[in-house]
């Protein structure tokens, strides 16, 4: 069986990623506790270690992730 989920932006799996990871950039955003960003960063690890999350989601998270750290 092969798993497509990286390819296929509009599969549940990748929608699932994107709220999860989404929610928690939000409480980032509005409490910039250190935790969170650690938090965040490995919920963007699994994903892509899962294949749920494709280069374009992960890139778009690593940048927003510098923006809110800066």
């Amino acid at each position: 069986m092969t798993h497509s989920h990286a390819l296929n932006p509009s599969s549940t799996s990748h929608r699932q990623a994107i709220a999860l990871i989404g929610a928690e950039l939000i409480a980032y955003r509005v409490n910039r506790k250190p935790e969170q960003r650690t938090h965040l960063l490995g919920l963007v690890q699994m994903a892509t270690a899962l294949g749920v999350l494709n280069a374009s989601d992960r890139l778009t998270l690593a940048a927003s992730l510098e923006v809110c750290h800066a």
